[in-house]
């Protein structure tokens, strides 16, 4: 059975495990932990059904929360407003209690009235009232920290001050109580607005109570203004008559109003000031003022002296007597309002602390309902759960039986949900075809797939579906032989001509080098690169070059020995292993023969190409040379070959094998040299053909090896770009001429001088040589415009296309770019004029015979086609007079050479060009 459950594991993708694979896997000991997430994914999804109901309870009762929540604090923060605007209306009358009294004793003692006159007829006199109405503010000022109750407090002692003082006058007095009047109603009227902003739109009883504690306090505002103009209508001034009459009209309107809203509210308080308007002394104060206003002054025999302004005048003792029935008609009725006032406020804080308790009752309610719900949901689910949980756990324990091997057992009743009682009939039908299963899995696992078991279908649907599926498998299991014939065979040979791949021809001179060592022969292994190929296939497309390379893999299978492995390593590189070769000359005729049959013209897709080849042959010698050895000698043989001319054989012989040697001697000294400062550069001076000027100088590296004298560049150059090194090399050059130009930027005559350095193929296609440009430059302190770089022209022929984008990258910091041995190589003068180049230098080979009339026209040549493209043009290798007159002649910009000057040491290059200046001014 185990190798049962293996095998569905090993092919989960085929149709004969969807049947099976999930029960037994799942149900199998090792795959416990499955089991338990199904087991809890099942939980998860019997929990979710209550749990969502019950989140949805929950949000709506959390949302009603919130609501009530914010009833409750809106109206607490009302009632909270109103209690301080009680407070505020309280200190409001006192105020009012204490002012009268005061203000009435200024205006006995600033007019000269009699004392006992001013008692009988207003009321008020004497100090005890005033003492009394002082003790009475005090009592509700005492100890609060209220702001603004604070701030009347000191307005008021400033008040008292001015009543007390016989020097100062009642109208002085007036405007401190009046001041500290004006505070307490804007302070009420900031309180009232905000219990209207945080009273909800929902509390209509919280409403009314606020617009009646409005209209209230609007018409005790009113009533408190009426009395003020009372003590100047004493003077007898036409303007306080008409204010006085202002302020009862509007009095009058403000009274009317109220009745109306109180007839139609609902508000105790309304209705209170309902009653105080039909108060007869408020209906005697409205009609006392009119006929205050209308009657005409004086006209009573009686008079009584006044002292006004240092005059004396009367004024009739009727008008006294009628003005202080007004006053103290006013009086009493600013009081009664102020008791309403009161009991608004009290209403109102009545009515919020009502709609708070309310909110939290709801509140309340909506919690215990929603926990009700919430449970209710649970215990619905549970019972679910359970009856769908035992089925299940019935089911596990019949597939652990069947999995343990207890197939016999009796069938499970097919009860339950209907999922529950489908799969129950899938158990049932599975037990009887495990056996077949376990038989048939053991042949495949064997990879028995010629065993009858295999085409013995198991009985029942079930059975057929299987043996369908074990059919598909076995094909599927032969077509994966036949793929792996195929892949070990691609993986071999190579995708276009069929012939061995790198991999295969390391393999087969291999197992040749081991022959021969056992057997006493000898292994040649020829190395064949393709001369022109690269041209036909840039010319003619990758299609037609692979028709080439096709027809000369045939050729070279045709051209080789009876034994001989042909391979192709790679683009257009091919080696044949030869075993066994009898000497040097087999070898050397065998790769002749290669030769001519690739020398063949093609003619394949209706074009003709001639290709050559380059032979590079080596020898396992005296049986200790390894396969990447002998493919690294023949490969540097090849290589030779093409040096010598191409189209030719060459043998890796001892004379080569020392010049690999010495190469690979330099190679490994060439870092050790340039970190123990062994290497320096020497200048060459280049100069004006017409006049010999000094423009600029060439940097020009020199090893001085330890105990061998100076290395020619020609001897390590090569070494060094057969490696990274040549990377640190021009790093090196580039840097140390950039620095010691500007050093020399100061002396006499040096100050504009440009300095040319050569930068290798490797260098200008490495990644790098932007930024190491750059540094230099950075470094240095060099202006970029002196600085010239130096390419040849076979660089170009390699990556063309990165060596021009690295070259414009270079000309964008500001340096120049020069094309050196131009003439010998492969540039065009189309190619020319889309190279980013600034100088070109003439190579020495033309210069050297620039007398003979073929090389003085190529040179003319270039000259006409330097000025044409407008670049700079330097003559290299002119080493006579006469060769300096043709360049003359010619229009050559600049020339450099021995006729000039050798390379000068660094130390001697300032004295050189000091003398030369001089020279050329003379």
């Amino acid at each position: 059975m185990g190798r049962a459950v293996r095998l569905v594991r090993n092919y989960s993708a085929w149709p004969l495990c969807l049947p099976i694979q999930r029960l037994m896997v799942q149900t199998h000991p090792k795959a416990t932990p499955r089991s338990a997430r199904l087991r809890s994914r099942l939980w998860v999804r019997l929990v979710a059904i209550a749990v969502l109901p019950v989140l949805g309870l929950l949000g709506v009762a959390a949302s009603v929360t919130v609501s009530q929540n914010n009833k409750v604090r809106t109206s607490t923060d009302a009632a909270a407003h109103i209690l301080r605007l009680g407070s505020y209306f309280r200190i409001a009358t006192v105020v009012d209690a204490e002012h009268v009294p005061a203000q009435t004793a200024a205006t006995v003692r600033e007019f000269r009235i009699p004392p006992a006159f001013a008692q009988a007829l207003l009321g008020f006199g004497g100090t005890d009232g005033i003492v009394n109405a002082r003790a009475a503010t005090d009592r509700l000022l005492a100890g609060s920290t209220d702001p603004v109750l604070r701030r009347v407090s000191q307005i008021l002692a400033d008040a008292r001050t001015r009543i007390d003082d016989p020097a100062s006058t009642w109208d002085a007095s007036l405007k401190a109580y009046l001041t500290a009047k004006s505070l307490l109603s804007d302070a009420a009227r900031r309180e009232i607005e905000a219990v209207e902003a945080h009273t909800p739109s929902s509390e209509s009883g919280v409403r009314r109570a606020s617009t009646a504690l409005t209209s209230a306090f609007d018409a005790l505002q009113s009533s408190n203004q009426l009395t003020l103009p009372l003590f100047r209508v004493l003077t007898g001034g036409p303007e306080a008559r008409a204010s006085l009459r202002t302020l009862a009209e509007q009095t009058t309107l403000e009274d009317a109003a109220l009745g109306r809203l109180a007839r139609s509210a609902e508000v105790k308080t309304l209705r209170a000031v309902h009653t105080l308007n039909a108060d007869p002394d408020s209906a005697s104060f409205r009609a006392l003022v009119g006929q205050s206003l209308d009657a005409t002054p004086d006209v009573t025999p009686v008079a009584m002296p006044v002292a006004t302004n240092g005059s004396t005048r009367s004024l009739g003792f009727a008008r006294y007597a009628q003005l202080a029935t007004i006053f103290r008609s006013g009086f009493r009725r600013s009081a009664l309002y102020s008791l309403v006032l009161d009991a608004a406020s009290n209403e109102a804080v009545t009515a919020s602390r009502a709609a708070a308790r309310d909110a939290r009752v709801a509140r309340l309610e909506t919690m215990a309902l929603s926990l009700f719900l919430a449970l209710l949901s649970l215990s619905a689910a549970l019972l679910a759960a359970r009856s769908i949980s035992r089925p299940l756990r019935r089911l596990a324990r019949r597939a652990r039986d069947v999995v343990d091997g207890a197939v016999g057992a009796a069938p499970l009743p097919e009860d339950g949900p209907i999922e529950v009682s489908v799969v129950t009939r899938a158990l049932n039908d599975l037990a009887a075809n495990l056996e077949v299963v376990e038989q048939q899995a053991s042949a495949l696992a064997a990879a028995q797939l010629d065993d009858p078991v295999l085409r013995s279908p198991a009985p029942g649907s079930l059975g057929v579906s299987i043996q369908s599926s074990v059919e598909r498998l076995l094909q599927a299991m032969r077509e994966g032989e036949e793929l792996q014939e195929q892949l070990v065979h691609q993986a071999r040979h190579d995708s276009l001509t069929g012939l061995a791949n790198r991999a295969a021809a390391i393999t087969t001179l291999d197992q040749s080098i081991a022959r021969s060592r056992r057997g006493g022969g000898r292994v040649a292994l020829l190395f064949l690169d393709l001369d022109g190929f690269k041209r036909g296939n840039d010319e003619y497309g990758h299609r037609f070059g692979d028709a080439v390379l096709c027809e000369i893999a045939n050729r070279l299978i045709a051209s080789v020995r009876s034994g001989d492995s042909v391979a192709r390593l790679g683009g257009d590189e091919f080696v044949v292993v030869a075993e066994p070769i009898q000497d040097v000359n087999e070898a050397f005729e065998l790769g002749q023969r290669l030769i001519d049959a690739v020398s063949v013209p093609i003619e394949t897709l209706g074009k003709r190409l001639r290709v050559g080849a380059s032979v590079g042959i080596a020898f396992d010698q005296d049986h200790r040379t390894d396969s990447a050895t002998m493919l690294r000698e023949a490969d540097l043989a090849m290589y030779r070959a093409k040096a010598l001319g191409r189209g030719r054989v060459e043998i890796f012989d001892d004379a080569l094998r020392r010049e690999h040697d010495l190469r690979a001697e330099l190679e490994a000294l060439i870092p050790d040299g340039l970190r123990n400062g062994e290497f320096r550069l020497d200048y060459q001076p280049i100069t004006r053909a017409i006049g010999g000027e000094v423009t600029g100088l060439e940097a020009l590296v020199r090893w001085h090896r330890p105990g061998h004298g100076v290395v020619a560049p020609s001897e390590f150059i090569p070494a060094a770009e057969a490696t990274s090194v040549i990377l640190d090399i021009g790093r090196w050059v580039l840097l140390t001429a950039a620095q010691q130009v500007a050093q020399w930027t100061e002396l006499p005559g040096m100050g504009a001088l440009h300095i040319a350095v050569n930068l290798s193929a490797r260098h200008l296609l490495a990644p790098t040589v932007i930024a190491d440009v750059r540094d230099a430059l950075r470094l240095s302190g060099l202006a970029a415009e002196r600085l010239v770089l130096e390419v040849t022209e076979t660089v170009l022929l390699g990556d063309l296309a990165t060596a021009v984008e690295n070259l414009e990258a270079i000309r964008a910091l500001g340096v120049r770019i020069a094309l050196d041995d131009f003439g010998t190589g492969y540039t065009s003068i189309n190619q020319l004029g889309r190279l980013p180049i600034d100088i070109l230098k003439i190579d020495r080979s033309f210069v050297s015979n620039i007398t003979r009339p073929q090389e003085r026209s190529i040179v003319e040549l270039v000259v006409e086609v330097a000025h044409t493209l407008d670049v700079g043009l330097v003559a290299e290798g002119v080493e006579d007079q006469e060769q300096l007159d043709v360049l003359r002649s010619l229009g050559c910009d600049s020339v450099q050479g021995y006729f000039v000057s050798r390379p000068i040491a660094l130390s001697d290059v300032p004295c050189w060009v000091a003398t030369r200046t001089a020279e050329v001014a003379v």
